[in-house]
């Protein structure tokens, strides 16, 4: 097996920006240990099916209004907050390795 700097967690459609990753779910063909795990929790699952079954405006709709709420997340920064914006992503900044 080879390595390759990208994966698609969309077979079908990989650059196409739709609703095929959830229909892919709801037929196993999820890449990743976690998308199988979001058609099983009760929790998820609803969303899951909504987002297939429905047209991909819907998906689309939604996604949209996730990333507006995420802008309000706000990140932790400077000397008086507790946070950084790593360089590494899995190594913190402040501390030596």
């Amino acid at each position: 097996m080879t390595s390759s700097e990208t994966v698609y967690l969309d077979v079908v459609t990989p650059i196409a920006f739709d609703n095929q990753y959830y229909i892919n779910l709801r037929k196993n063909m999820g890449v990743l240990t976690t998308d199988s795990e979001l058609v099983k929790d009760p929790r998820t699952a609803p969303l899951v099916a909504a987002f297939a079954e429905g047209p991909p405006q819907i998906f689309r709709q939604q996604f949209a209004v996730s990333m507006a709420k995420l802008v309000n997340v706000g990140v932790l920064t400077g000397e008086d907050r507790v946070g950084e914006i790593r360089k590494v992503c899995s190594k913190s900044n402040s501390r030596a390795y």
